[in-house]
């Protein structure tokens, strides 16, 4: 990632929390791309199950941005419901990033109430 940011060629980070080996290894990667400027996503899986995991680890993580589909079916609907949840528990202090997600390098800063070690 270092390399693609430092020549320009990308922008832009998925991750594949299935794909990257571990966890740790998956947040390391989006902590990175978060370091290089570039837009971070953090996407479910193929086949994925009602399993809402992914959600808290987009924002814990301050991906900025989360792949989990259409609303077309309920695995899809588990996520979505969970981030909305998430975004109701959190109210005045949800961040919502907006164009600024798409705008690597510009994201707005995150509220005190979310700190580094995980927020309240």
């Amino acid at each position: 990632m270092r390399e693609a940011a430092r020549d320009k060629s990308a922008n832009a980070v998925l991750i594949k929390v299935n794909q990257a080996g571990t966890v740790s290894a998956a947040e390391q990667a989006c902590q990175e791309g978060l370091r290089c400027g570039f837009g971070t996503i953090v996407s479910a899986r193929s086949a994925e199950t009602e399993d809402t995991s992914i959600v808290h680890l987009a924002i814990g993580w301050r991906a900025g941005q989360l792949k989990v589909g259409s609303f077309s079916r309920s695995e899809r609907m588990a996520k979505w419901n969970e981030g909305l949840r998430i975004e109701e528990a959190l109210g005045s202090k949800a961040l919502f990033a907006g164009l600024e997600a798409m705008r690597p390098g510009r994201r707005p800063d995150p509220p005190d109430a979310l700190n580094a070690d995980g927020g309240d």
